[in-house]
């Protein structure tokens, strides 16, 4: 199958279909497995990921053989990379995330190998169970609706992308619709000759390298890093700011996701920028400023974040964003583009060298700010202006202070 349309379809026309009584779905499998290991306990992925084991090793028979024969021995799943080869991420958050990933199936397997027969240990190891998951990360797909996972035998070997030309639905059919199918669905018109391509979706090339082990360069919106700030428990108002964040259903240690914004931020990464500093300015307040802690503006001083309190605090805020984001970037390895000789070292530069740029942006976003401290409005003048008390005073307002205690002993001696 070369994954090419021999004659053009419409939108909306079904290019493969199974029923869901037959799907490769835990539903349909679990049956199967019951037959050789106790299922109850099992949860649908682990119930896959044995089962895939099952049917490669022999264990099993299955109509789904020749489709499990078929599939990869080999990934590019940063789970599946050496310890030399994960040094290429060396200061990424990814690796973090991997390393995660790792160590949550090894311990999930622990707990499977207690559960499996005697006879069946020597063929389910700790390899081959990670060799499962890999499948299931980077093959299955998830249809809310109605399967949780499935793995779709022809869909999952065309090539992917951010905006394919297909996407794996739950459909209907038979008479009055009573058959529920899984499908690859054509999602825009395909001409003869064109290549099928399945939408695989990610919201960020750390996802996608980690699920599908691809990544896309040259894609600002897709290099994306994770910053983590918080209150400090030393800080000297940490019960007041804790209490305000959690009236707000907000933790009191927040992870925002930024991205690189290549020349210019999109709209939706300017807001993100404003939260971090919404934030920061909170954690970051005290010193002159702590009065806005108290009870009587409790209910609108996350509101008054949202603009710059005053100038020591937003350069208090702006440098600490900028700090967290240096010492990051001073984390990472030796750019990768140097190294770049094998594929996995080409995509852990896409990673890293993505995540650099992220970062920089922000510290030149925070930086722009640092400069523009002088001429922004901070809060006492932005109350002065809600009392219009920063016009030119007219004459008629201004009252003499003899005249005023004539006045005053006037009506003193009248009343």
């Amino acid at each position: 199958m070369d994954g090419k349309c021999t004659q053009g379809v419409r939108s909306g026309t079904e290019l493969l279909s199974f029923p869901e009584s037959s799907a490769f779905a835990p539903g349909v499998v679990e049956k199967e497995l019951a037959s050789v290991l106790n299922v109850q306990d099992l949860d649908d992925v682990t119930a896959l990921a044995l089962y895939l084991i099952c049917v490669k090793y022999g264990i099993l028979d299955s109509q789904f053989k020749e489709y499990v024969d078929s599939l990869p021995e080999t990934l590019d799943l940063p789970m599946f990379w050496t310890d030399a080869e994960l040094e290429y991420l060396r200061g990424s958050a990814l690796l973090e995330k991997v390393n995660s990933i790792k160590v949550r199936i090894s311990e999930e397997f622990s707990s499977v190998l207690e559960a499996l027969p005697a006879e069946m240990k020597k063929d389910i190891t700790l390899d081959r169970y990670t060799w499962a998951q890999g499948i299931l990360f980077s093959r299955a797909f998830e249809l809310p609706s109605s399967l949780p996972i499935v793995l779709l035998p022809g869909a999952d070997s065309f090539p992917t992308s951010r905006s394919g030309n297909s996407v794996v639905r739950a459909t209907k059919g038979g008479l009055f619709g009573q058959d529920k199918n899984v499908a690859l669905v054509a999602d825009s018109d395909i001409f003869s000759g064109d290549q099928v391509v399945v939408t695989r979706n990610a919201e960020s090339n750390s996802q996608f390298l980690i699920d599908y082990g691809i990544v896309y360069e040259n894609s600002p919106t897709l290099d994306t890093v994770d910053l983590e700030f918080g209150v400090s428990p030393l800080d000297p108002y940490y019960d007041d700011k804790v209490d305000i964040l959690q009236e707000m259903n907000m933790s009191i240690s927040l992870n925002f996701r930024v991205t690189a914004g290549c020349k210019e931020y999109r709209e939706e990464d300017i807001e993100q920028l404003e939260y971090v500093a919404q934030y920061l300015r909170l954690v970051c307040l005290g010193g002159p400023d702590a009065f806005l802690l108290e009870a009587v503006f409790r209910s609108d001083v996350w509101d008054f974040m949202a603009l710059p309190v005053s100038k020591e605090n937003e350069q208090t805020m702006c440098e600490s964003v900028i700090a967290a984001c240096e010492e990051q970037l001073e984390s990472f390895g030796e750019n990768t583009e140097a190294k770049a000789g094998s594929k996995r070292a080409g995509l852990a530069r896409v990673i890293v060298d993505g995540e650099r740029s992220a970062l920089e942006g922000v510290v030149a976003h925070f930086q722009r700010e640092l400069k523009l401290l002088d001429g922004k409005q901070y809060y006492q003048e932005r109350r002065l202006s809600d009392l219009d008390l920063l016009r030119p005073v007219d004459a008629s307002e201004v009252v003499d202070s003899e005249s005023a205690g004539r006045a005053a002993r006037s009506f003193d001696d009248y009343y």
